[in-house]
Order: structure tokens, then sequence, then C-alpha cells
């Protein structure tokens, strides 16, 4: 048997964005038994799931790249120019070789 058409010009996927706009805590099976009450067609539970899910992901300001220099909140420029200043404070990038040597538990410079 096929399945009932929904009903004209109904468009589930906003219709779920805009009751999850206006219901801020309301879950996937909260939001599927409201609408499928209020338009008369069957909403699935994972249907609510997936669109709010797309929504996510699609929304909002993507999310720069880390690095994976320093701790998230230096930029590299700001990190060499740290590397550089620690260098100088050091004596030169010998002494500072020793020094980050030292700090992770290593014997002397050039074992390795």
């Amino acid at each position: 048997m096929a399945k009932k058409a929904a009903k004209k010009d109904l468009n589930k996927a906003q219709a779920i964005r805009d009751y999850a706009a206006a219901h801020k805590g309301a879950g996937p099976t909260e939001i599927a038994k409201a609408l499928s009450e209020k338009h008369g067609v069957p909403f699935a539970v994972a249907q609510v799931s997936n669109t709010l899910t797309n929504a996510k992901k699609k929304g909002g300001k993507a999310k720069a790249k880390q690095t994976g220099v320093g701790n998230g909140n230096n930029s590299v420029v700001e990190v060499i120019t740290l590397a550089r200043k620690f260098v100088a404070a050091a004596g030169g990038t010998a002494n500072a070789a020793e020094i980050l040597l030292a700090l992770s538990g290593g014997d002397e410079v050039g074992n390795g």
C-alpha cells in the first residue's frame, strides 16, 4: 500500500526547525508527536533527530581549524615570537635546547 502524501505545501524539515526554535527544550520525540498532531501527517522521531542534527551542522560560523601549536589561545606568529624570546633569555639555542631537554626528562643534548 502506498504511503499518503504529505499535505500540500508542508515542508516537514522547516516545520521541525521552526518548532525546535520555538520550544528550546523539546526533544525529537516531543517534536514529532506535536507536529504529527498539528499537521495530521506522521513525523518520524528519526526524521526529527536527523533534521535537527543537520541544522546544527549547517548553521552558525564554521570553527577555525586548530594548528596544533600552543594551547589554542595563541596564533602561530605569537608562539614563534615567544620561542624567540625564550631562546634569547636562555642565552642561545644550545642553552634553550638543554633547558627543554631537562624539562622533558631527557639526559643531554645530542643523544638521539
